[in-house]
């Protein structure tokens, strides 16, 4: 079960779930019926159910946690796996431990919010842990730490968790040469001498590139041609700061970290040390 069918997490579940399948599991899958997602499932074959789901908690999440329950009571699975943090709280308020339920934040739900919200989402999480058989908690580099995991154990979170790490594809993102990256910022419209600091993700206050932004003045003016690319969906607060492109969602990373001299990222959530 997952809401967004988009970037980061809607390619995760595609790439996942087909994996799954062509280990001769049976996989069902319920999301929206918008974004890619969708299509790349059945492309692969694996069952769809439409699941109508916003992002943001509100008035809809009972009957979204209702429709839920319908789904599993006709799929009838032997586990779920929840992804994402608006299917971790409607998927365990329909299972409410009745069935075994991993739980896969992508970003804990409190990183995205502010004061009272944030409070509620920590209440939330503490309290739901009775019903998460296990938290599948991301890091994405060896060098970092645990992300998710060190970010549960922070706020005192109780119950068994485990770390995957994320895989990269070696064939897919080779090491670029120095003809790869003067190409790279030819294709990209960046200039050829600039520093250049690339930042890939969904623009949001959960990764933290407001932070980013509003610090990059600082790199400017010791290097006032230095350039940041922020490649992912979403927008910042306005005005952004000379120097920082927002250069929106990409089918082709590689190309952007290629022309990078340096890539800036949040692992773990806005609060890292």
């Amino acid at each position: 079960m997952t809401q967004p069918t988009e970037a980061g997490v809607g390619a995760y579940v595609g790439a996942l779930v087909a994996d799954q399948a062509a280990r001769g599991w049976r996989v069902v899958v319920a999301c929206p019926d918008h974004g890619r997602l969708p299509a790349a499932l059945a492309r692969a074959g694996i069952a769809h159910h439409t699941w109508p789901a916003v992002r943001t908690p509100g008035g809809r999440t009972v009957a979204e946690s209702v429709h839920l329950r319908q789904i599993v009571r006709g799929v009838r699975p032997d586990l779920v796996h929840l992804r994402s943090s608006k299917a971790g709280l409607a998927g365990r308020l329909a299972i409410r431990g009745r069935l075994p339920t991993l739980f896969q934040p992508h970003g804990w739900s409190w990183l995205a919010a502010a004061g009272a919200t944030a409070a509620a989402c920590m209440s939330w999480e503490r309290f739901a842990t009775r019903w998460t058989t296990l938290a599948v908690c991301v890091c994405v580099c060896v060098c970092v730490g645990e992300g998710e995991a060190s970010g549960a154990r922070r706020l005192g979170l109780p119950g068994p968790s485990t770390v995957v790490r994320s895989g990269v594809d070696l064939a897919r993102f080779r090491v670029a040469s120095e003809q790869d990256r003067r190409a790279a910022r030819e294709a990209l419209c960046l200039p050829r001498s600039a520093p250049v600091a690339v930042c890939m993700g969904r623009v949001t206050r959960q990764k933290g590139q407001d932070l980013l932004a509003a610090a990059w003045p600082r790199v400017r003016a010791v290097h006032p041609d230095a350039v940041l690319a922020m490649v992912g969906d979403g927008s910042l607060p306005s005005p952004v700061p000379p120097g920082v492109r927002l250069a929106g969602p990409t089918e082709d990373p590689w190309t952007w970290y290629a022309a990078a001299d340096v890539v800036v990222f949040r692992p773990g959530g806005r609060v890292c040390r």
